[in-house]
């Protein structure tokens, strides 16, 4: 019964791991989309800076969706660390 327990506990720990640390991702990320979007507003012609926020945008959603596909899968009961997340993370 106590391997079961820690197995449980350990699955556990690695859900929370997994979700964690693509927030931290997205996080980073929305700060790059933020400072972006500054730079943008500060140079509306430069197709450099345009570039530059279409780049960080699509990073950005692509992460997002990647979180919203960890979560389902956790709230599912399935195993977060078989998923493309999860491997990219680490």
């Amino acid at each position: 019964m106590g391997g079961r327990l820690r197995e449980v506990r350990l699955y556990l720990e690695l859900q929370q791991s997994s979700t964690f640390l693509q927030k931290l991702k997205i996080l980073s990320i929305s700060w790059q989309v933020i400072h972006a979007a500054r730079t943008l507003v500060a140079h509306p012609v430069s197709k450099i800076a345009q570039e530059n926020m279409e780049v960080f945008v699509d990073v950005w959603e692509a992460q997002v969706e990647e979180l919203g596909k960890v979560l389902r899968l956790i709230t599912a009961g399935g195993d977060p660390s078989k998923s493309k997340c999860a491997r990219a993370c680490t």
